[in-house]
């Protein structure tokens, strides 16, 4: 909060109060620079913010470490591993919002050392969403995929679903294994429509199966599909920021 030191005493801390009403009143927001240390290999555990950390399969662990090309712009990198298992899996979960309540805004610094192949398969997931399976076709979702296209070129789709038919275009045609990418997404204060950014640029709108009237939690994570070597995905920082329209 802003202190001001050359304002009378009774007005210094007048923002920060303004600050904190609107903050229980109607705006919230939730950020985590992922700034951890340390290997993490047990499930259901909180992994230091708001965040708690699912394991399934050997060797699955989260890891206060990066394989992707060091970068000073991008500190305390969080590592997913998925274990050697062939459906390894491991995803970050935290709580999420009411979609049609206010509007929400997501977003994410991702990275993907490696990309997935026949022989090595999985799929990488980042946004909202509930259930138990990440890539279900009924789940309720609004969430980026890396996905398999060849063995050589890997997909950035962004799928929107209300538990029916699923709205999925691709945004990225290929990801690369050295970029870093910032992928946000905006919900409109009805829940009605969806628009993705990539990098800061607006990708397309989806303005059908929105899950309106839902909470949707958090979820970022990687699931292998197919081989017996590890897999990662990493995170640099994760955001989620909304406005309720009726405040408390």
């Amino acid at each position: 909060f802003v202190y001001d030191s050359s304002a009378a005493d009774d007005k210094k801390l007048i923002l920060a109060d303004a600050l904190v009403s609107n903050l229980l009143k109607g705006n919230w927001w939730v950020y985590d620079e992922m700034q951890y240390a340390g290997t993490f290999a047990t499930t259901n555990t909180a992994v230091g913010g708001p965040f708690s950390l699912l394991l399934v399969g050997a060797g699955a662990q989260g890891l206060g470490q990066s394989t992707m090309p060091a970068s000073s712009n991008h500190p305390g990198v969080f590592e997913l591993q998925t274990g050697t298992g062939a459906t390894g899996h491991i995803r970050l979960l935290g709580n999420g919002a009411y979609v049609g309540a206010g509007r929400i805004r997501f977003g994410i610094w991702i990275g993907m050392p490696t990309k997935p192949t026949t022989a090595q398969g999985f799929t990488i997931y980042a946004g909202l969403g509930d259930g138990a399976t990440p890539l279900s076709a009924t789940l309720n979702q609004m969430q980026f995929l890396f996905k398999r296209s060849s063995d050589t070129v890997t997909l950035i789709t962004f799928k929107v679903n209300n538990g029916g038919t699923a709205s999925e275009v691709t945004e990225v045609a290929d990801a690369s294994i050295t970029a870093w990418y910032l992928l946000e997404f905006e919900v409109n204060a009805g829940g009605t429509s969806v628009t993705p950014y990539i990098n800061g640029v607006a990708g397309t709108t989806v303005t059908t199966q929105c899950p309106t009237g839902l909470i949707l939690p958090v979820r970022i994570g990687i699931l292998k599909a197919a081989g017996t070597t590890s897999r990662s995905v990493d995170i640099d920082a994760v955001s989620i920021y909304g406005e309720m329209t009726t405040p408390r």
